[in-house]
């Protein structure tokens, strides 16, 4: 017997690069005929023309309620809407949704069945992502879609519990993306007094209000050409970025401007984003 006692590495089974879903599918008929949408994780249904499951009518809220996937089945949650969600005849604020069953929003009838055949779907061909790892299937499924939006320039909301990983996925991304070399600017809004918020974000130069002894560059400045993560609570949903005027320390001379379309703006967020946006505290989610 040999008298090394270091342990041999076993040697990790090759990863399989692809899976085999069967796929919730959301059916209804409107005014506009029969729909038939596959549920991908969750998807919001409303009047919207901007949500996953456009309902043509007039008795359902732009966004009324909000379908998830999950390992006990499909869930409905509403989201604040005017005539609320009926399953099984009952008002819910949250209920599973049992298949092939019709569950009501408006006057519409819908119900969700499941797709009879297999899709495949692809799956990241390694164990980590930038600072992320899982090896299980919904991980590296996750993975994919991480490079997708690093491939691209969107602002991406990513939201959660808290201790998910929110701020490891903005990172991954911005690891990934075109932006890499430039600057990654974390801005915890929910730490920050209400008062120091648009400093930090916006910035200020000397004199531009009391006690504002010297200037201060603000994060989406600072930010500019990279990435700005900022995490999210109802304060900072007041000054979000997309809408807020294009200013950035603001003086008593002409402001300095920044360019907005140079940095890609992405938050994190463990409330209800959706929900915000229909009582009206936020603008509607693309």
């Amino acid at each position: 017997m040999a008298d090394d006692d270091s342990t041999d590495l076993q040697p990790r089974a090759d990863l399989n690069l692809t899976a085999l879903r069967q796929r919730p599918v959301l059916e209804w008929r409107d005014a506009r005929g029969p729909h038939a949408v596959e549920i991908d994780g969750r998807i919001t249904l409303g009047s919207s023309e901007n949500v996953g499951a456009v309902i043509g009518d007039r008795a359902v809220s732009r966004l009324h309620a909000e379908l998830e996937v999950r390992k006990d089945g499909v869930w409905i949650r509403d989201l604040g809407s005017l005539n609320g969600a009926y399953v099984g005849g009952v008002l819910v604020q949250s209920a599973q949704v049992p298949l092939g069953k019709p569950f009501v929003l408006g006057s519409t009838q819908l119900q969700v069945t499941v797709s009879s055949q297999a899709r495949s779907v692809p799956l990241w061909p390694e164990d980590h992502y930038g600072p992320l790892y899982g090896v299980s299937e919904t991980m590296r499924e996750l993975f994919i879609r991480l490079a997708q939006y690093a491939a691209t320039d969107s602002p991406v909301l990513v939201h959660g519990e808290t201790g998910t990983g929110k701020e490891l996925v903005a990172e991954a991304i911005h690891e990934a993306s075109a932006r890499r070399e430039e600057p990654f600017v974390v801005v915890d809004c929910a730490a920050l007094p209400e008062t120091l918020l648009e400093s930090e974000l916006f910035g200020h130069t000397r004199g531009s209000f009391t006690g504002a002894t010297s200037g201060r560059t603000g994060a989406f400045e600072s930010a500019q050409g990279g990435d700005g993560l900022f995490g999210r609570d109802r304060r900072a949903a007041d000054l979000d970025a997309a809408e807020a005027p294009p200013r950035a320390r603001v003086a008593h001379g002409a402001p300095h401007r920044r360019d907005r379309s140079a940095t890609r703006q992405s938050a994190v967020h463990r409330g209800d984003a959706s929900r915000l946006a229909s009582d009206g505290r936020r603008r509607e989610l693309p």
